[in-house]
């Protein structure tokens, strides 16, 4: 289990809603750092490779180009300390105790950056959009309810 994923286990502040955008955070930086594989759609369907000049960037270099503007986007608007923070915890996968440690002639106290990891979650959730309970709202058939 990740950093993020144990301390929500200890800590009720951590909300699923928060868990939700950090794994959608955590993809994006994945596909803006690293990329999506796949084959030439051509050559998937004849078996073989095409030769020749390509028609553009692939879809999947799209994507990965709207990934990192994304995450740059998010990152900016967190502003530079809680980006920091995000990234030690949610990237990095370390939890506030090291994040204490690393910033230890500040003196800092884990409650005090427990809280604003919280600050930062919630403004991520915003920034990514969550908001499961609206979703299953949004999703619920008419006859839920009586069920």
């Amino acid at each position: 289990q990740d950093a993020i994923g144990k301390m929500a286990g200890v800590n009720p502040e951590i909300t699923k809603d928060m868990l939700v955008a950090s794994r959608m955070f955590q993809v994006d930086w994945d596909i803006a750092m690293i990329g999506l594989s796949s084959g030439d759609p051509l050559m998937d369907r004849v078996g073989g490779s095409t030769r020749g000049p390509s028609m553009g960037p692939s879809k999947n270099a799209v994507g990965q180009i709207t990934k990192a503007r994304n995450v740059t986007r998010v990152l900016g608007c967190l502003g530079s300390a809680a980006a920091i923070m995000v990234m030690h915890v949610l990237i990095d996968n370390l939890d506030i105790s090291a994040w204490c440690r690393l910033h230890r002639e500040r003196n800092p106290s884990r409650h005090r950056e427990t809280g604003r990891l919280v600050a930062a979650l919630i403004h991520l959730v915003e920034l990514m959009g969550v908001d499961t309970a609206r979703d299953r709202a949004r999703n619920a058939q008419p006859g839920d309810a009586a069920r």
